[in-house]
């Protein structure tokens, strides 16, 4: 635990700046450890502010472990690999790493008070030689008592609760700061680390309110129509919706999943930035290519994907072509005496197995002649 005494603040949590917070959440949602704006700045209060540039280079790129938290982000800047980072975050060692920053903010216990002297020993009354031994033992009782007794202490008042048990007061701000210029570079900072307006506003929801409620779709669109910042913007989520469209081969469900979007709100994207006929021609291209002729076997390998058919809006049509092809491959071989060896035959000559071709059969509904 050599390396726990590096867990102490160099700053205030609310010196830190706000695109950088923003900037460890996100990377943090998608590390898959979210965590507060709170405990974001908390961590990052354990960087100096001349560390704050570094930042970048975790966030900036795809997280390489899960799960990461802030405070595993801040490990990875002091050169902890991603990996072990992940491991630590699984196993609880930054709650420790968390709670010994905390505790070295605390104050210093005061030492304790001396115990007061014993007072001395009251003068016996003159007694007779009798009574002499019984005084001496009653005296000596007493100062023993007087020196196991338990000392009182002033109570001392506790300090401000801090971490997770503070209670901060919000820091949003009126939709319309928006609108002024002191606001473009926080702006343009944001909308250059989110892939698209949605996750934009998302990330200012934390932040501005309007009435109440975060800032809607048009009012973030005409913030940054404002700056100058649409643009720019809308050319990255131009290319960033047409090649997840041709890397997830037309699936919308797989797209809106890459871009953390639900299906409803990759709709809206598509249909503000006008690539509704170009994402139909794509999915169409696909379509084709899956109904194209093709081996037996590569067509009953995509029975599997029930989804991505359904997606593109060909399973029933695709599934009536795969079972036409099996009967056909199944009537070459009616010199064989047996269903299975009809199915070791076609197997053979379409280069699959008699077992992928009993599971189609099943699936498919395909019944022996």
């Amino acid at each position: 635990m050599a390396d726990l005494d590096q867990w102490h603040r160099r700053r205030r949590p609310d010196e830190v700046p706000t695109p950088v917070a923003v900037a460890v959440s996100d990377f943090c949602r998608r590390a898959r450890a979210p965590a507060p704006a709170a405990e974001v700045r908390d961590a990052l209060s354990l960087l100096s502010g001349d560390e704050d540039f570094r930042v970048s280079s975790v966030t900036d790129a795809e997280p390489a472990a899960r799960p990461l938290g802030p405070y595993a982000v801040v490990d990875v800047l002091r050169g902890t690999a991603p990996e072990l980072a992940a491991e630590r975050q699984k196993v609880g060692y930054y709650e420790l790493a968390r709670a010994l920053a905390e505790a070295r903010e605390q104050p210093a216990p005061a030492p304790a008070e001396a115990p007061p002297p014993p007072p001395p020993p009251a003068r016996a009354a003159p007694a007779s030689e009798r009574d002499r031994p019984r005084a001496a033992s009653k005296a000596a009782s007493q100062s023993v008592a007087d020196r196991i007794a338990p000392r009182r202490r002033e109570k001392r008042p506790l300090p401000e609760p801090r971490g997770r048990f503070s209670q901060l007061p919000p820091q949003t701000r009126p939709v319309e700061e928006l609108q002024e210029p002191q606001t473009r570079p926080e702006l343009e900072a944001l909308a250059v680390q989110h892939r698209h307006r949605i996750a934009l506003q998302k990330a200012l929801a934390h932040q501005f309110q309007s009435r109440g409620k975060p800032p809607s779709e048009l009012e973030v669109q005409e913030a940054l129509q404002r700056h100058g910042l649409l643009p720019d913007l809308e050319e990255r989520e131009r290319e960033l919706v047409l090649g997840s469209y041709a890397e997830h081969r037309g699936a919308s469900g797989r797209v809106a999943w890459a871009l953390d979007l639900s299906p409803a709100e990759l709709s809206r994207l598509t249909q503000a930035l006008g690539l509704k006929q170009q994402v139909e021609e794509t999915k169409e291209r696909f379509r084709r290519e899956a109904l194209a002729s093709k081996p037996l076997a590569a067509r009953l390998d995509l029975l599997g994907r029930d989804r991505y058919l359904a997606d593109l809006g060909i399973k029933r049509r695709y599934l009536e072509l795969a079972a036409a092809e099996l009967r056909q491959a199944l009537q070459k071989e009616r010199a064989s005496s047996s269903l299975d060896d009809r199915l070791e035959a076609a197997a053979r000559h379409h280069g699959t197995t008699a077992a992928v071709l009993r599971r189609a059969m099943d699936q498919l509904g395909v019944l022996p002649d």
